[in-house]
């Protein structure tokens, strides 16, 4: 306990700021999380989207007012039947085939679609707010310390 009080205290503006920048964190992948547990039934999914909900609540009464309404952006029944559609074409299915895109072959196909849907949205929507979350919490040095250490990396 002692050790992590000292690295907060090290690499964080507070412990206040690294605890919040900890939430805003938690709150976000384990959203996320939840978003890609959605069940290949559309009418499951409908269901399903209430358990988003409460991260949504839980981010406004923390305070966390611009990730609460960036999370209330997800719509993982839209992405559900854009990946269905994308994937009746691939099969040159009839638009109605609905499901029968998500059964056999053609669910890898349809996972992978959805993923991605997920993680553009998650990319363009929750990453600011988490870079945001990240740079307001961690001391100016730190984050000069690992930016050099990503571009080395990225070399």
């Amino acid at each position: 306990r002692e050790v992590l009080h000292h690295a907060i205290v090290q690499h964080y503006d507070s412990p206040l700021a690294f605890e919040n920048f900890a939430k805003v964190t938690a709150i976000s992948l384990l959203f996320l999380s939840v978003v890609r547990s959605a069940p290949f039934s559309a009418k499951a999914l409908s269901a399903h989207t209430e358990d988003l909900q409460p991260w949504v609540d839980l981010a406004r009464r923390l305070g966390f007012l611009g990730l609460s309404d960036a999370l209330g952006t997800a719509d993982p029944v839209e992405w559900h039947k854009k990946a269905t559609a994308l994937v009746g074409e691939d099969k040159q299915q009839s638009p109605g085939s609905g499901e029968a895109a998500c059964i056999g072959a053609s669910a890898s196909e349809w996972q992978r679609i959805f993923s991605g849907l997920i993680d553009a949205w998650f990319e363009a929507t929750i990453l600011p707010i988490l870079k945001d979350s990240k740079e307001g919490s961690v001391l100016p040095i730190f984050l000069c310390l690992a930016a050099r250490r990503l571009n080395s990396y990225n070399r």
